[in-house]
């Protein structure tokens, strides 16, 4: 069981992959738990009395005048329950609201999808954030990718969303998103499952034109793309690679 706590949840509806950290992945898949630490983005660390404050004000707000919470204002609201209450349930029930009056609105959709995965109703967060990738949504995407791969260990299903991931990986802004995407990638390309062989083109394409000090910037990353450079025939560049990894440790 994965446990959440106030300083490691997310602020959902700005990022993608928006999952609590550490514990969340309990899954006998050694590769499946080397992206344990894919869902940063848009994590921003609610640890300050200042912030918890507010928060909660908010809520007590929310529950108190509920009509001053209208249209995508609420999303705050739905956030906070989620970072100063882990209270999925509240926050599903203002996404659902907000839902009823904005069908169509990304965040909304991402953050309700968010909310289902983090307490295990992976059919309705596939629901979602199917639904947020057909209006475009990177972050229901890259959420998809994870549910089906990391979540559920299925990642022969990642395999269609592939080309997609692909080609939103040059649309990325945000270093995290950057990465959560890579470690996806290169974890499916070498799942025996989804690629008995490998998948040595979705790889090369994973990392091209990628700098060392990119790839060394989060070590996860940088223990996959040096594991798959020596799977798929690359060693010297691995060798390269994993002497930097090591100066880094040390």
């Amino acid at each position: 069981m994965w446990l959440l706590s106030f300083s490691t949840l997310i602020l959902i509806g700005n990022g993608s992959l928006a999952l609590a950290q550490a514990n969340f992945i309990a899954s006998t898949n050694a590769e499946a738990s080397a992206v344990t630490n894919i869902s940063t983005v848009a994590i921003r660390e609610t640890n300050t009395p200042a912030l918890y404050q507010h928060l909660k004000d908010e809520i007590r707000d929310y529950e108190q005048h509920p009509e001053h919470w209208q249209g995508t204002n609420s999303i705050e609201v739905a956030i906070a329950y989620i970072t100063a209450e882990t209270n999925f349930d509240a926050a599903i029930g203002v996404y659902r609201k907000l839902l009823k009056e904005l069908p169509n609105n990304a965040r909304a959709i991402h953050g309700l999808g968010v909310c289902y995965l983090l307490t295990g109703q992976y059919n309705e967060a596939e629901i979602q954030f199917k639904k947020g990738w057909s209006l475009g949504d990177h972050s229901s995407l890259l959420d998809l990718a994870f549910l089906y791969g990391v979540s559920l260990d299925r990642w022969q299903d990642v395999k269609p969303l592939v080309p997609d991931l692909l080609k939103i990986r040059e649309q990325l802004t945000d270093k995290t998103d950057e990465h959560e995407l890579l470690n996806i990638l290169i974890i499916y390309s070498g799942d025996k499952r989804a690629n008995p062989t490998g998948d040595k083109e979705t790889f090369l394409k994973a990392i091209d034109g990628l700098s060392d000090e990119f790839i060394l910037e989060r070590k996860d990353t940088a223990e996959l793309v040096i594991r798959d450079l020596a799977a798929f025939g690359y060693k010297e560049r691995a060798d390269k690679l994993y002497t930097k990894y090591l100066q880094r440790q040390n």
